[in-house]
C-alpha cells in the first residue's frame, strides 16, 4: 500500500475495531470532472453505464485502487486521474454494493446480470441490515479485520487456480466462498485488471451532494498538483471550507 495512504489511515481509529470504524469511500475521476463537480457542488454522471444500462456513480470502500493517467505520456492535464475521498456516514443514497469490480467482471462473465442476481441472493442469505453494515459484514467474512482488508491481504494469493484455496481458508460459509471465489478467479484469469477485484464497490444511482460533511479530501497526483492553483480553484467555487489543506493527500505515485 502506498505510504501516503498509510499516513491517511493513521488518523483513523484502530482498524481492528470493525464494528466501530467506517472507512471512507474513494471516487476516481478526471481533473476536468473534478472542476465540474466543484462548480456544481455535486458528483454526477451523464454517461450510461454499459454494465447496468443506467447512470451509475462508482466508488471503492477504503481504498482508491486506480492508476494515474500521468503514467501515460500522451495524457492531457484534464485527463489526469484524481480521487475524491467521501465520508460514507453521510452518503445516504447508496444503491448497491458488490465485493468486486463489476466493470472488470463484465468483460469476463458470459452473463454479468445473471451473476449479479446470484450476488443479490447471497446478500439475502447473509441476512444483513443496512448497506453500510452489509459492507462490514462481508469484510468480516472474508478478512480478519479492516486492517487486512485495506492492506490487500488477498494480494498474497497465488495466481489463477490457487486463489480458491487461499480464499477457502478465510471464508467458512460455503455459499459465500462459492460466489466470491468464482468472480475473483474469473477476473484474475481473463483480464489485466489490478487488485480492485478484492475491494468492495459501492454504487450510486443519484447524485452525491458535496456538502461539507461529505467530502473529506482529494488525492492529486504530484505531476499535476499545484497548491496555489488548487486553492484558487476551491475559492472560485466557494469550496475552500469543504476541503481543508491538512486533509489533502499528496501521493508521489499512484
Amino acid at each position: 500500500m502506498p505510504q501516503e495512504f498509510q499516513r491517511y489511515l493513521d488518523f483513523l481509529p484502530e482498524l481492528e475495531q470493525c464494528d466501530q470504524t467506517e472507512l471512507p469511500l474513494f471516487h476516481v475521476c478526471s481533473y476536468d470532472n473534478l472542476v465540474t463537480y466543484l462548480s456544481q457542488a455535486r458528483i454526477s454522471e451523464e454517461k450510461i453505464c454499459n454494465v447496468f444500462n443506467k447512470r451509475i456513480i462508482y466508488a471503492f470502500y477504503g481504498a482508491s485502487k486506480y492508476k494515474s493517467a500521468n503514467l501515460f505520456k500522451n495524457a492531457s492535464v484534464g485527463d489526469q486521474s484524481v480521487c475524491i475521498i467521501l465520508d460514507i456516514r453521510h452518503c445516504n443514497n447508496i444503491s448497491k454494493i458488490y465485493p468486486f469490480d463489476s466493470g472488470a467482471a463484465s468483460g469476463t462473465l458470459d452473463s454479468i446480470r445473471e451473476y449479479l442476481m446470484r450476488w443479490k441472493e447471497l446478500q439475502v442469505k447473509l441476512d444483513l441490515g443496512d448497506r453500510r453494515e452489509r459492507i462490514n459484514k462481508f469484510i468480516l467474512h472474508c478478512f480478519k479485520s479492516l486492517d487486512d482488508y485495506v492492506k490487500g491481504k488477498f494480494d498474497e494469493m497465488p495466481a489463477k487456480t490457487g486463489d480458491k484455496k487461499t480464499l477457502k481458508a478465510k471464508i467458512e460459509d460455503p455459499v459465500i466462498f462459492s460466489h466470491v471465489s468464482d468472480v475473483h478467479g474469473i477476473i484474475l484469469d481473463n483480464t489485466l485488471t489490478d487488485n480492485r477485484r478484492y475491494f468492495v464497490e459501492v454504487l450510486f444511482e443519484t447524485d452525491i451532494q458535496l456538502m461539507p460533511e461529505v467530502i473529506q479530501g482529494v488525492i492529486i497526483p504530484t505531476a499535476l498538483f499545484n497548491a496555489q492553483k488548487f486553492k484558487e480553484l476551491l475559492k472560485k467555487y466557494r469550496m475552500e471550507n469543504f476541503i481543508k489543506e491538512n486533509n489533502l493527500v499528496y501521493p508521489s505515485s499512484i
